[in-house]
């Protein structure tokens, strides 16, 4: 099953990265490669406007986007998207940011799937990698060059997977 439409164009640049993770969370789970599953955000439905629309209340602040395992490993995947050369932590609420690196604690692996739309590239960040790097810089942004000299470019493969396992199995 596939959630979403997956093309790149302006009338759903946000969505596209999104729309692909699905994908690529259902090939891998009809495969009995990995599970990796969309984390629900908690909503209260309060009304119910139409056949496509609602009004709903946040019962609490969400973590991130994906949680998963593959060979006895578990992840969380937080999926942002850029249009610049660059990528800020502040794309990141700050409590998805220390949820990410307080998983390291509980031996979980913690990443941000980054799309940069100019380039049509994906990088798998680990969170650690993240924190280092801004810590190290005094920044809050990452220049795209880092990213891609420090970091594995993440393939899009037949019929339209993001290959993150190329780099969680590494």
């Amino acid at each position: 099953m596939i959630h979403a439409a997956v093309t790149n164009n302006k009338s759903n640049l946000g969505m596209y990265a999104e729309a692909l993770m699905n994908r690529t969370c259902d090939f891998y789970k009809d495969r009995g490669i990995a599970l990796i599953e969309k984390r629900e955000i908690p909503i209260k439905i309060t009304k119910n406007l139409n056949d496509s629309m609602i009004i709903g209340k946040l019962l609490k602040k969400s973590t991130v986007d994906y949680v998963g395992s593959v060979d006895g490993r578990r992840f969380e995947i937080e999926v942002k998207q850029t249009k610049n050369n660059n990528w800020s932590i502040d794309m990141l609420q700050e409590h998805q940011y220390n949820y990410l690196l307080s998983l390291k604690k509980f031996k979980i692996d913690g990443y941000v799937l980054v799309y940069f739309s100019q380039q049509e590239e994906f990088y798998l960040l680990d969170i650690e990698w993240i924190h280092k790097t801004i810590q190290n810089q005094k920044t809050r942004t990452i220049k795209y060059e880092k990213i891609s000299s420090e970091n594995k470019k993440i393939p899009i493969t037949f019929p339209g997977i993001i290959d993150i396992l190329t780099v969680i199995n590494n």
